[in-house]
């Protein structure tokens, strides 16, 4: 599982590093990739954002 940025963050860095996040997992299952490692598939992408109001918020508090 991986947790990255909201794209269409308003802060560029942010943007940048939901762009490498999606390269990355892309590479990453790529079979003649260039690395010493296993190939890995991520099961799961989800972004999150840190400069828009959240559209779901859950309540953990007892």
């Amino acid at each position: 599982m991986v947790f990255a940025p909201y794209e269409s963050d308003l802060h560029p860095n942010h943007a940048a590093a939901s762009r490498l996040c999606v390269g990355v997992i892309h590479f990453a299952v790529l079979p003649k990739a260039p690395v010493e490692r296993m190939l890995h598939k991520a099961e799961h992408l989800l972004f999150y954002t840190v400069n828009y109001p959240a559209p779901l918020a859950v309540d953990i508090s007892d």
